[in-house]
C-alpha cells in the first residue's frame, strides 16, 4: 500500500493524501481513507506523486538492445524480401537488454514491441510487460491483441529504392501491399471453406504459407496493423486499402502530418502515435508541428505518445509535459496520452492505463509530480512487484553511463 501520496489516478480527478492499495498484483482500492490490510507493507508516500505505470505503444526494446552494434539489432529483416509477415520480433527479443531496466526506472511498465520499418510489412509485433529478469514469453502481456508492422514511405523505399529493387516509390509500396493482400484474401477463402466442409468431404488441406496465413489473421480482423506513416497521402492510401480488403487498421505511427487528417481519424477512431516534437530529421518530418497531439485530442481522436526510442522512453511523461506548453492540453489528457489512451491503442485498457480498483497493480511513483522537468521516478512497480527502486538500485544507477 502506498499511503498519504497525491494520487493522479487518470480516470479520476487527482487525490491529495490519497492511497493506492494492492495485493496479488491487482489494485485492491484506490481513494483517500483507506485502511491497509494488517499484513500490509506499507510506503509513506508523503511529497510523492503516484501515476499508473507508463505505456509505450511503439518501443524496439529488446530488438534494438543496448549497446545498438550490427551484432545486437535484430529489428529489421532487411535482407531482399519487402514482405515479412511470417516473422516475429518476440523470437529475436534479448530480454537481458540493460535498456528494460533503465526504461523501468522511467516509469514504464508496459510496451508494444514492434520490428522495424525497413520493410513493407515488418511482421508481427507483441504486447509485453516489464516483467524484469523474466523470459520473453513471460513477459508477454496476456490476453492482448496480435499487432502486424507495416511501413510507407521514405524507409522502404531508401532500403530497397537504393538497390534498384521495388519498392523505390510510394507506388510500388501500395502495389506490393495489395498484391499481398489480395493472395491472403484467397488463401484465407481456400481456408475457410476447407474448415467448413464436413469432414468426409474435405480432402487434402490447402497448402500452409506462414506469409499469406499471417496476412489472413490480419483480414480475419485477429491481428490489428500498426503502420509507420508520416505523410496524409499515406493515410488516405492505407485507409482506403483497409475498406477495400476489409482489415482492422489500428493505429498510425509517427504520423506527423496526422493534424492534417484530424476529423476523419476522428470519425473512423484509429489511434495515432505521435512525437511531442521530434521533426527534421528527413523530409518526411518537414511539416511536423508541435500542436499536432493537442489539435488531435480536441477533436476527439485517440491520440498517444510513443518512443521509438530508449532514450525518448525514460523520459515520456516531459514529453507528454510538452503537450500542455504546445496547444493548451489539459494535464489530465497530457497523462492520458502515455497511460490510459495508450493503453487503449494497444487494447489493453481493461487491464493498465489508470489506477483503478481491479487493474493490475502497474504503478510509478515520483517525487515530484512528473511534468516538473526536475521529476525523478521513485520506484516502479509491475504487477505489484518492485521491479525498480531508485534507494535500492542507487549503485546501478551510479555505474549506468
Amino acid at each position: 500500500m502506498i499511503r498519504d501520496a497525491t494520487i493522479l489516478p487518470v480516470s479520476g480527478a487527482p487525490l491529495p493524501r490519497g492511497s493506492v492499495s494492492f495485493r496479488d498484483g491487482i489494485i485492491t482500492a484506490v481513494g483517500v481513507d483507506i485502511t491497509a490490510d494488517s499484513d500490509a507493507q506499507v510506503i509513506d508516500g508523503t511529497d510523492r506523486y503516484v501515476l499508473p505505470g507508463i505505456v509505450d505503444v511503439h518501443s524496439h526494446l529488446g530488438v534494438s538492445p543496448w549497446p545498438w552494434v550490427p551484432g545486437n539489432s535484430d529489428v529489421n529483416e532487411d535482407g531482399g524480401d519487402p514482405l515479412t509477415p511470417q516473422l516475429r520480433a518476440i523470437d529475436a527479443f534479448d530480454s537481458s537488454d540493460p535498456a528494460l531496466r533503465w526504461v523501468a526506472a522511467g516509469g514504464v511498465t508496459t510496451i508494444m514491441l514492434l520490428p522495424g520499418s525497413a520493410n513493407v510489412v515488418g511482421g508481427q509485433g507483441a504486447v509485453m510487460k516489464l516483467r524484469l529478469g523474466r523470459s520473453a514469453d513471460e513477459m508477454l502481456f496476456e490476453g492482448a491483441p496480435g499487432v502486424m508492422k507495416m511501413a510507407l514511405g521514405e524507409n522502404p523505399k531508401a532500403t530497397y529504392g537504393g538497390r534498384g529493387q521495388m519498392p523505390s516509390t510510394r507506388m510500388g509500396v501500395m502495389a506490393l501491399l495489395r498484391d499481398a493482400l489480395s493472395q491472403a484474401q484467397s488463401y484465407r477463402a481456400r481456408w475457410d471453406a476447407w474448415n467448413a466442409a464436413p469432414e468426409s468431404e474435405r480432402g487434402a488441406a490447402p497448402a500452409f504459407d506462414p506469409k499469406l496465413d499471417a496476412l489472413a489473421d490480419v483480414l480475419r480482423g485477429e491481428i490489428r496493423v500498426a503502420a509507420h506513416t508520416y505523410r496524409r497521402d499515406e493515410f488516405l492510401a492505407l485507409l482506403e486499402l483497409s475498406d477495400e480488403f476489409g482489415f482492422e487498421l489500428g493505429s498510425f505511427h509517427h504520423a506527423m502530418d496526422a493534424y492534417r487528417l484530424g476529423p476523419e481519424l476522428a470519425r473512423r477512431g484509429v489511434g495515432v502515435a505521435v512525437y511531442a516534437d521530434a521533426f527534421g530529421r528527413k523530409l518526411e518530418h518537414w511539416e511536423q508541428v508541435p500542436q499536432t497531439a493537442a489539435y488531435l485530442n480536441s477533436l476527439g481522436a485517440l491520440v498517444t505518445l510513443h518512443s521509438d526510442f530508449p532514450f525518448f522512453a525514460q523520459r515520456l511523461h516531459t514529453e507528454a509535459a510538452k503537450l500542455v506548453r504546445y496547444g493548451g492540453i489539459s494535464e489530465g489528457d497530457a497523462l492520458k496520452t502515455i497511460t490510459l489512451s495508450a493503453a487503449r491503442l494497444i487494447g489493453v485498457d481493461r487491464w493498465v492505463g489508470s489506477l483503478e480498483a481491479g487493474k493490475h497493480a502497474d504503478i510509478a511513483v515520483y517525487d515530484k509530480h512528473p511534468f516538473d522537468s526536475f521529476a525523478r521516478v521513485e520506484k516502479t512497480f509491475v504487477d505489484g512487484q518492485l521491479v525498480f527502486d531508485r534507494g535500492r538500485d542507487r549503485a546501478w544507477l551510479e555505474r549506468t553511463p
